[in-house]
């Protein structure tokens, strides 16, 4: 008990919670009476996508009592990409992301994501909704080099390669690492959430960040932030913010901001992209 009444007041005070308080309760209780029943249940989360809500994942679950979570994230999405562009899903996690891109814009998109039973999950998504010939998945790790890793798997939406040769423990796999240079020739938008590596994810693709046509990074930015930008910045994008309600897309250099959430988008040829987003409100 001690742990959902936890797990009800971060979902509350979260920044995705604010103007919906009543109705992120109200889907918490409704999810918790359904789980005293059964362990999954399937779901309509947005435009007519099935996600399936599976008890102690907060992958999934979030999923059902946000709605539309990451709301600057996907609002971006849904205004830049069409049918010709490819969204580059680093970290895809349950797919959230791809599935939603995917069905409002009609882009294609390829998503990564490493741990198998999150992969399965992802691999699930694909399939109840039909987008097969819409999402490439693959089941790997990224980063620098190509070979194994130890990576995590009972840690959610927060598994990630672990760097201590030292530790162990039956909570520690091995998966597959390839360097996205590798096997992802070009993209649109790469949105990449990897738990800590992301500064040895963007090592891991000189010719893909080089590449005119990829003009929005969205990456997550918790860890190494420096690291993160040194690799950035030289491939001349600039870190951005997204107000998704005003439909403005604010570079450093126009103005000063501070973090909110755990993403920063970085902008190559802001002007184009300002444009582009500009024409679908």
């Amino acid at each position: 008990m001690k742990k959902i009444f936890r797990t009800l007041y971060d979902l509350m005070t979260d920044e995705m919670a604010r103007g919906r308080h009543i109705s992120v309760l109200f889907r918490f209780i409704s999810l918790q009476i359904r789980f005293l029943f059964k362990t999954e249940y399937e779901f309509e989360w947005l435009e007519g996508l099935k996600i399936r809500a599976i008890r102690h994942w907060p992958g999934t679950t979030e999923c059902y009592y946000y709605g539309k979570y990451d709301r600057s994230e996907l609002t971006f999405l849904e205004r830049y990409m069409d049918e010709n562009m490819v969204l580059l899903d680093i970290g895809a996690n349950i797919g959230s992301y791809s599935l939603y891109a995917v069905k409002k814009t009609g882009c294609k998109a390829i998503a990564v994501e490493p741990e198998p039973k999150t992969y399965a999950e992802l691999k699930n998504n694909i399939d109840i909704n039909l987008l097969n010939d819409y999402i490439t998945a693959f089941n790997c790790a990224v980063g620098d080099v190509t070979g194994r890793v130890r990576f995590t798997n009972n840690l959610d939406m927060s598994n990630h390669i672990v760097e201590d040769q030292d530790e162990s423990g039956e909570n520690i796999i091995e998966v597959e690492c390839r360097r996205l240079d590798d096997f992802i020739t070009t993209g649109d938008v790469l949105k990449l959430d990897v738990e800590g590596v992301e500064a040895l994810a963007l090592c891991g693709a000189e010719r893909l960040l080089s590449d005119n046509r990829l003009k929005v990074l969205i990456v997550e930015v918790i860890y190494n932030i420096e690291e993160i930008e040194a690799e950035i910045f030289k491939y001349g994008y600039k870190r951005c913010k997204y107000d998704y309600i005003n439909n403005r897309l604010i570079s450093s250099d126009e103005e000063s901001f501070e973090r909110k959430g755990d993403n920063f988008f970085y902008v190559k040829d802001i002007d184009s992209v300002k444009k582009r987003v500009g024409k679908k409100v």
